[in-house]
Parts: structure tokens; C-alpha cells; sequence
């Protein structure tokens, strides 16, 4: 996603930029070891409070995905900003704003749903480190690691809508759980893969860099 703006960017300054992609490490095995039990209507969101993640909309999606599934839960973890103040107005039991936790492990364990909104995020490492877990996300198209979540399942990906991303979240909490565990276990399989290990993406930019050196060198020549 995000390749694609720059160069898109690129063409309208009209120049020529190179761009390469280098993915963020997890740690597979930390985030592998908190297996989700899959039995439990709950929903996550873990990234800061900021407007770019979507978490003004997290309100109005809860309130559509309430009225199908009538025992589910969300909680929001992550760190806390000016806009936190708006999730804790917005008065629900079961919608529970948690703010900065050092230790995911309770919540992603006790959840199914890895939720993300985003109106426009690069590659929220969070949506793969809940997926190692072997929760289920739905996210945005205008969130970049939709491109993984994509291997697992087309239906996981929403419009930025509340009511179509409520029901991609009803679709996978009215699911029983040998469907569940099928879902997860691709999503396991999806963020377990070694490029979103630390030894990959290490040297993966290592190469990218060294060779957008050498192509910009190329290029300075080529022009003199």
C-alpha cells in the first residue's frame, strides 16, 4: 500500500524515485507462545489512541456489532492521548477502554478478534503479532498489513465504514469454533512466516539499502 502512494507521489512531483520495502520483525517466538482459546466473544484493539488508527470510529462499530452478538467485548489497550478522553465517554459495561499495558498476554489469550480500523496506517506490527497469537483480525484496506491478512482471507479486510467493519466482525464471532480455528490457524501460519522474522528484515534492509545506494549512484552518473 504504502509503495504503491509513494510512487504515486513520485509521478505527480515527476520524478523518478526508487522505492523498496522492507517489512518489521515480530518476535514469533514470544507472540507464538500466547495461543487464543478461540472460545470467547471478545475483541482487541492495541495501538495508540490516535486519530490515523481509526479509534474515533471504534464506538459506533461496537455499537452495530452489539446488536448481533449481544455478549461480546471490547477492549482497548494501547498508549493513551488527548483522544482517549472521547473512547471513555462513550459509556458501555462491555466496552473497555484499558489504556498502556506491559503485558499483552491476558488479552490476547482471552480474545478472538483482532480489531483495526485504520484510516490509514503503514504496517501496524500489532496486526501480525495478534495473528502469531492466532487471533483473527479484521482491518481496513487503508491498513497496510491487510496485504498479509489477505493470504488468510479476503473477508478479514473492510472499507473504512463502521457498519461494513461490524459486520466483517459479526461474520468471524457467529462462526463455531472449528471455523474459528481454521481461520486462526492460517493466521498463525501467515505471521509466523520467516519474513517477519528479525534476521529477515535485518537483512533484508541491509540489501535494499546497499542496492538504492548503488542505483542512485548509477542514476548520478548516467545524468552527468
Amino acid at each position: 500500500m504504502v509503495k504503491g502512494d509513494v510512487e504515486k507521489f513520485s509521478r505527480v512531483l515527476g520524478k523518478d524515485i526508487p522505492v523498496r520495502v522492507v517489512y518489521p520483525f515480530i518476535d514469533q517466538v514470544k507472540f507464538s507462545k500466547y495461543r487464543t482459546s478461540l472460545k470467547t466473544n471478545n475483541i482487541v484493539f492495541s495501538g495508540a489512541h490516535v486519530l490515523v488508527k481509526g479509534i474515533e470510529l471504534l464506538p459506533e462499530v461496537f455499537s452495530y456489532v452489539k446488536k448481533e452478538v449481544r455478549d461480546v467485548k471490547l477492549y482497548i489497550l494501547g498508549r493513551e492521548t488527548r483522544y482517549t478522553r472521547m473512547l471513555r465517554n462513550f459509556k458501555h459495561v462491555d466496552f473497555k477502554v484499558i489504556g498502556y499495558v506491559e503485558n499483552v498476554e491476558y488479552f490476547l489469550r482471552n480474545a478472538t478478534v483482532l480489531l483495526h480500523p485504520a484510516l490509514y496506517d503503514p504496517f501496524p506490527v500489532a496486526v501480525i503479532e495478534a495473528m502469531a497469537t492466532g487471533l483473527i483480525p479484521v482491518v481496513t484496506e487503508r491498513t497496510g498489513s491487510a496485504e498479509v491478512v489477505r493470504k488468510v482471507s479476503e473477508s478479514l479486510i473492510a472499507k473504512v465504514e463502521p457498519k461494513d467493519i461490524a459486520d466483517k466482525v459479526v461474520s468471524i464471532l457467529t462462526l463455531d469454533y472449528k471455523a474459528r480455528f481454521e481461520l486462526s490457524e492460517k493466521c498463525r501460519e501467515a505471521a509466523l512466516s520467516p519474513i517477519y522474522s528479525r534476521e529477515y528484515s535485518v537483512e533484508s534492509f541491509r540489501k535494499n539499502y546497499l542496492n538504492l545506494i548503488h542505483e542512485i549512484e548509477e542514476s548520478s552518473h548516467t545524468r552527468e
